[in-house]
């Protein structure tokens, strides 16, 4: 980083990659449950991990910082609560 530049704009230059790895796991999620595990298409868990999915590709859309930390906090509690409904009971 140089000096005058903001966090934001090293951000968007450098870590959309990153964005864009956490959208490409969870499409690979969602393959791998339709393809492996014979998950019906319209289940909650194909919903749950397409929404998850978008996320990171609709906030490298979004141009309004409000917005963002509203997708990034909606992203945070979805990621864990998803977290928690799909994980085995067994845990």
């Amino acid at each position: 980083m140089h000096a005058g530049e903001k966090l934001e704009d090293n951000f968007l230059r450098d870590g959309r990659w990153s964005l864009i790895a956490l959208s490409v796991w969870g499409w690979t999620a969602v393959l791998a449950d339709l393809t492996l595990f014979d998950e019906a298409f319209l289940s909650r868990d194909i919903g749950l991990m397409t929404v998850i999915s978008l996320i990171p590709l609709i906030y490298l859309m979004t141009h309004k910082r409000p917005l963002k930390a509203l997708i990034t906090g909606g992203n945070l509690a979805l990621t864990l609560w998803t977290a928690w409904v799909l994980s085995p009971k067994s845990y």
